[in-house]
């Protein structure tokens, strides 16, 4: 508990509060109706409504759009307690008290949008009704959705209690939907079970429904609500269908009552924030503070106390899977003891509280966050009974079992790809503040190179706003905070947000797949507001996504074309000093910091349209392989219950479609994903998914953790890249000669992308009994490679290129301390190896596999080459794509049954976290307590080493 109250007094405090709305509304008679409009009690409760908008800063124009602040989230709590809202005029309906139904209730099920509602509309709402729905509703109108259970006759709660409040003020300067949401559950009601606060201009979760209105004010309000005339059209027969790709399951998934809590409210001590609010008041003028006084109340409700205990951080940002309680001793003993805990290292802005960059009304930005999209393009429960789509079901093997859930959903697997995370990856922001501390008087100037990839909606934001200097990596960590809108939060914002949506779906055709386009220097669409997707016009429904954005989508070859992807996939960077104090001058030394797409391109895979970036890394099926087709969005559509002021049905209904593509969008980086599930608050991710069935939670009853789906996208990615095998040539009483194979079956070198990654071979001479007889590319905890005797090997963190593993291909390994280790390496100016992206001097070996159908004739030959330890020497292997190493394993070493083999991978090295470990500051603090508590037992990447393939050979 947040506050030193005894839990009895909490628990009362709670009753107190429920008996509060119980007495509102069991009581309650209807009064105001259009009958008797206006008249005094109206009045009064418009004047409350004023208060509390120039209490909260409403109409300041230069107010904080980014970001509610919570203490305004209270004031509009307040409010709703007290009932200031209930002299408006309300729906009537003469079925159930002037609460009425938002779809059917049949056999326990509630087929409903929202539960049981009665609405009240402040004046100029009711004004706006009575003049036909002509012209804008007033800004600074409100509209209180009063909830209440679907089933009027739950007897465990009570069918007459109120459940909680939705509420739309209108605001028409502030976004492009036009509207502050705010929406508020009570504890221990039949909707989420738990406390729910959340308010935001523009949110998305509320547009994916109110965007289907047939106007552009964002609201179903219907004149009929309010004279009882509205037709009872919630019959048995009027049942909606659910789409999907089986017809068979039953109608029932989920309904709103039976998921888990979805928001929360960013504080940590309630009453600290409620006392902040009370100054907040006091520091108003005293006219201001004697109208607060008179008309929302002098002090918060103690009612309030009870029901906000709960919202915190952590009940948001649960760790998916649990981190070690102690420091890894492996870590300590390989990399030395840092000081460093949870409570002292930097902890990044959390994203459902600082994540959110709208649509504006008007002179429309260029980037929006993805926070935007994700009402429609994750996969929502919308409607109480029907399953949304973009969501895979898979039977469990025991019947007793619930079934799997999977959110493939557009967002919802971007949001968890290295994509979606890559500017706030915590192994990227180490390597930057490296690269700082090599060459401090670049700092910013580095900054903004790497984020035009990791952060690049912020960064060409910056740009595009014509803001002097460079975007630097501090904006990783600016807040929106304040009561006025802050453009750098904006930027921050956007940069936290990765690649995000309107990055990839609005690069331009222009120059791609040439160099002038390299190293995130593709041209973004100079219009905003359009984005480019896979679909045909003609196969478009963009009314929803232009009433809630003001953005329309288009069809656009690029979105398709690998050469996109090859954009931030094929990097070419300066070559600086340590210590370099200018930035470098065109025409100096350049280097390939990675070069997946240059790979791709040269390569066999170049002919088959299946296998491109987009045909490996973003799959059209899942794991039966069947084709996947369904609807891109999840929104009020025609299969919702009838309502009136809705946009026709063949405008808003999508319909399913094939063709349709995941955005696993994944690699190989299981650690870095480990990270992510076990540390979500210190890098400030929010892990229970909102709306989605059920919520992904510790309660999910089946449900898979997008963050788990995208483990299991890695493994199963980690299978499909390399075949191994292996053969005994020969064996005698010396010696076993043993020959080992290796096909490279991705689509570009293995391993690819940044520099540091590499894979090894550990071959080891078993006897019957399974014992360790003999080993080459043994590791230890760490991951770190050893001989026969447990020793760390000399090549594993030397600065002397002449002591790394050289290319055992046509030679043979016959010794425990000789390893075949597949990586690139760079010297810098001062011949030592370096890890530094800008100081990639000269490259003294890469000896990765290469694509299958490489060529040494081919395109971007000198870039993809491979060379011979020492770097002079190019290799040209006879099958590129094919490698052969022979072992030879002596007699003596045991009683030999059999000899296993496996591939194995590290996308962090340990000499890659070496360097990064003697580096000092926050970034690599956080990194090294990372590091040292990330639990991978029962991981792919257990030891820190990702098992691609595995065989045997006797």
């Amino acid at each position: 508990m947040c506050l030193n109250r005894p839990k009895w007094r909490n628990r009362m405090f709670q009753l107190l509060a429920l008996m509060l709305l119980t007495a509102c509304s069991g009581n309650y008679q209807g009064s105001n109706t259009l009958d008797n409009y206006p008249n005094d009690s109206t009045g009064k409760s418009e004047l409350a409504k004023d208060v509390l908008l120039e209490a909260i800063g409403f109409w300041d124009a230069n107010k904080n759009t980014q970001v509610v602040p919570a203490e305004h989230m209270v004031e509009i709590s307040a409010f709703l307690y007290l009932g200031r809202h209930t002299d408006w005029v309300h729906d009537v309906d003469t079925r159930s008290m002037n609460i009425r139904p938002t779809g059917p209730f049949i056999d326990g099920i509630g087929y409903n949008t929202h539960q049981r509602v009665r609405v009240y509309y402040s004046n100029g709402v009711v004004d706006w009704l009575r003049n036909d729905r002509q012209g804008d509703i007033p800004d600074g109108a409100m509209i209180v959705k009063q909830m209440y259970p679907t089933d009027p006759d739950n007897k465990s709660y009570g069918g007459e209690k109120v459940t909680g409040w939705a509420v739309m003020i209108r605001d028409g300067k502030a976004s492009k939907d036009g509207w502050l949401w705010f929406l508020f559950f009570l504890p221990d009601t039949p909707s989420y079970g738990s406390p729910v606060l959340l308010s935001q201009y523009g949110m998305s979760f509320c547009l994916s429904c109110h965007s289907g209105t047939d106007n552009d004010q964002g609201t179903y309000s219907y004149i009929g609500n309010l004279t009882g005339k509205d037709v009872d059209q919630y019959s048995p027969g009027i049942i909606p269908n659910p789409p999907g790709p089986s017809s068979s399951r039953p109608v029932l998934v989920a309904t709103h009552s039976s998921q888990s809590p979805s928001f929360g409210l960013h504080v940590a001590d309630i009453e600290t924030l409620i006392k902040s609010m009370e100054t907040h008041r006091n520091e108003k003028e005293p006219e201001l503070s004697r109208k607060i006084d008179k008309h929302l109340g002098k002090s918060i409700p103690d009612e309030l106390f009870g029901v906000l205990d709960n919202f915190i951080q952590d009940s948001m940002s649960a760790p998916v899977s649990a981190p070690l309680k102690h420091k890894n001793p492996a870590i300590v003993e390989t990399y030395g003891n840092r000081g460093v805990s949870r409570s002292s290292v930097v902890h990044m802005p959390w994203d459902l509280t600082t994540g959110h960059t709208g649509a504006s009304p008007d002179n429309l930005k260029t980037f929006i966050t993805s926070d935007n999209c994700r009402g429609c393009h994750d996969a929502s429960l919308l409607l109480g009974g029907r399953q949304p789509s973009m969501m895979v079901y898979e039977e469990a093997s025991d019947p007793n079992t619930p079934e799997n859930k999977y959110n493939v959903s557009i967002y919802g697997e971007w949001g968890t790809s290295m994509m979606g995370l890559a500017g706030r990856d915590p192994i990227f922001l180490a390597q930057l503040e490296s690269e700082h501390e090599l060459r401090p008087e670049l700092k910013d100037w580095t900054s903004n190179l790497c984020m035009s990839c990791h952060q690049v909606a912020g960064q060409r934001q910056f740009h595009l706003d014509k803001n002097p200097g460079y975007y630097t990596s501090d904006y990783t960590y600016l807040k929106p905070e304040g009561k006025h809108l802050n453009p750098k939060a904006e930027y921050a914002s956007l940069g936290r947000d990765g690649v995000t949506c309107t990055v990839c779906h609005q690069i331009m055709d222009e120059g791609l797949g040439e160099e002038k386009t390299f190293t995130g220097k593709f041209v973004i669409n100079p219009e905003p507001g359009r984005v480019f997707g896979p679909y045909q016009n003609e196969d478009i429904k963009p009314y929803y996504m232009k009433q809630a954005l003001g953005i329309e989508p288009v069809y656009g070859e690029q979105i398709k074309n690998p050469a996109l992807c090859g954009s931030c996939h094929a990097i070419q960077l300066p070559v600086l000093e340590v210590g370099a104090s200018e930035p470098p001058k065109p025409g100096g030394q350049v280097s390939h910091e990675q070069t997946t797409y240059l790979e791709w391109a040269n390569s066999a895979y170049t002919e088959n349209p299946d296998t491109t970036c987009q045909g490996c890394h973003m799959p059209g099926d899942f794991r039966d392989k069947k084709t996947l087709e369904f609807a891109i969005a999840n929104v009020e559509d025609g299969n919702f219950p009838e309502v009136k002021n809705r946009a026709e049905d063949s405008l808003i209904t999508p319909e399913p479609k094939s063709g349709y593509r995941r955005h696993t969008l994944v690699g190989l980086s299981i650690v870095a994903n480990r990270m992510f599930q076990q540390f979500p608050a210190e890098l400030g991710i929010t892990t229970l998914d909102p709306g989605t069935p059920l919520t992904f939670g510790p309660a999910s009853e089946g449900a898979v953790h997008r963050l788990q789906l995208t483990e299991d996208e890695m493994e199963l990615m980690a299978a499909d890249t390399a075949e191994l095998s292996a053969s005994v040539l020969d064996k005698n009483s010396d010696t076993w000669r043993v020959q080992v194979d290796i096909e490279n079956k991705a689509g570009h070198k293995f391993p690819s992308g940044v520099g540091f990654r590499r894979a090894f071979l550990e071959v080891t001479a078993l006897s019957a009994e399974g014992t360790a007889l003999w080993g080459s590319g043994q590791t230890n905890a760490a991951g770190v490679i050893v001989d026969g005797d447990a020793q760390v090997l000399s090549s594993e963190f030397t600065k002397d290129w002449q002591r790394l593993q050289p290319d055992f291909a046509g030679q043979v390994i016959s010794r425990e301390d000789q390893v075949q280790i597949f990586e690139t390496r760079h010297i810098n100016k001062d011949k030592q190896l370096t890890t530094s992206f800008l100081g990639l001097y000269k490259e003294v070996k890469d000896n990765r596999l290469l694509p299958l159908g490489w060529s040494k004739d081919g395109r971007y030959v000198d870039a993809t080459k491979l060379v011979k330890l020492g770097g002079d020497e190019a290799m040209f292997p006879a099958h590129p794509g094919k490698r052969s190493i022979e072992y030879h394993i002596p007699a003596t070493a045991g009683a030999i049954d059999r000899i296993q083999v496996r591939l194995l991978y590290q996308s962090t090295p340990p000499y890659y976290l070496q360097d990064r470990f003697s580096t000092k500051g926050q970034e690599n603090d956080r990194l090294y307590y990372l590091a040292s508590h990330l639990d991978l037992k029962g991981s792919l990447a257990e030891n820190w080493s990702v098992e691609i393939e595995k065989t045997v050979a006797r």
